[in-house]
């Protein structure tokens, strides 16, 4: 599948790249975010495959999904290794790079 015209980016509504740079993303570099998951808990798999699986029924996919761990946010809740391989499985399936944000791994 070809990436989005526009590129994008697959991220967490609450992503220090929406809260905290200024949206640096966009208006240095064109990328358009594309909000996925609840706002009140972590970035799921299954929450990104949706947004994913619509993209494709358009011929479309982001050109990464950005996933941080932990979430800043949320009180730096994080995701469990399961969870982290079901996002490389994820990523695997629908061809489209996976960035692990892990600055704040060890708070």
């Amino acid at each position: 599948l070809p990436r989005m015209m526009r590129p994008s980016f697959l991220v967490h509504a609450t992503s220090h790249l929406l809260l905290h740079e200024e949206d640096a993303a966009r208006k240095l570099l064109g990328f358009t975010p594309l909000i996925a998951g609840h706002r009140s808990h972590p970035l799921r798999a299954e929450d990104a495959e949706k947004d994913l699986k619509r993209l494709e029924a358009v011929g479309c996919r982001p050109a990464c999904i950005v996933l941080e761990v932990p979430h800043r946010e949320l009180g730096c809740e994080s995701v469990d290794f399961d969870e982290l391989v079901a996002f490389r499985v994820l990523a695997d399936k629908y061809q489209v790079p996976l960035h692990v944000d892990g600055a704040r791994l060890f708070e």
